[in-house]
């Protein structure tokens, strides 16, 4: 991509900006999901077309032009590219730091990863690394399918888009659900068929479902008395003597 830009002398130069300004021989964009953002309105833009289609997508921000003032940068810039043709579900997003001052502002460290989802930053990422890279684009790889009817009614509907013949279930041995399952067990009877897998139904104890992260309270069974009498640290739930008193 090349871009007018004001020179010193107040006359306009044309020059080569984004991954094309770095001057590197990078792998070939395959899947067409790899962007390069020259300015910071043009990220903006991008952003705003990958929020749109619900793609989550990893902006790779602070690599400077040409690669010579980070060598790191420049060694890791074929890779993230090469990365972008594995993942194709992902959107790969270049900025420079020079180029997009205004997105890149809080960037300390180069090269820096950060990594989004539907517009929102959930990850970041510090240094090279391609081992590192892989594993985190691994999670954010997932496919994510939402079906909004009822359980039975969505079931059906999946079952019938994809050849799908198990599903995990996070039932346990004392839950109302689990009555007669066993680590593997068939459907029940009228429902389509699909081999349920309870990988955790004999479990003893697990940390309360009841509330959010944001009401749950400790369990007072499980709390240790500090030497002024009052409660401080608690133990964990494996020691507790009853598991029903989770």
């Amino acid at each position: 991509m090349e871009s007018a830009v004001a020179s010193s002398n107040g006359k306009e130069d044309s020059r080569k900006r984004g991954l094309e300004g770095t001057g590197l021989s990078l792998p070939i964009d395959k899947r067409e999901n790899l962007k390069s953002a020259s300015s910071d309105d043009d990220f903006r833009d991008i952003l705003q077309r990958i929020k749109t289609s619900k793609t989550p997508f990893v902006n790779s921000g602070g690599f400077l032009s040409m690669g010579i003032e980070c060598r790191i940068c420049s060694q890791i810039l074929p890779a993230f590219c090469r990365l972008s043709n594995e993942f194709p579900k992902l959107s790969f997003v270049y900025t420079d730091i020079d180029e997009c001052p205004e997105t890149t502002q809080h960037i300390r460290y180069t090269p820096t990863f950060q990594f989004y989802r539907d517009g929102e930053r959930v990850d970041e990422m510090y240094g090279a690394g391609e081992e590192r890279l892989h594993d985190h684009y691994s999670d954010y790889n997932l496919q994510l399918d939402i079906i909004r009817t009822d359980f039975k009614s969505g079931l059906e509907a999946l079952l019938k888009a994809k050849p799908i013949r198990a599903i995990f279930f996070g039932v346990r041995i004392g839950d109302p659900t689990a009555v007669g399952q066993a680590q593997f067990t068939s459907s029940s009877l009228g429902w389509p068929p699909f081999m349920r897998v309870n990988p955790i139904l004999d479990w003893s104890y697990s940390y309360t479902s009841i509330g959010s992260i944001y009401d749950t309270v400790p369990n007072s069974l499980l709390s240790v008395s500090n030497p002024s009498g009052t409660a401080g640290q608690f133990r964990p739930a494996y020691l507790l003597s009853d598991g029903r008193l989770e």
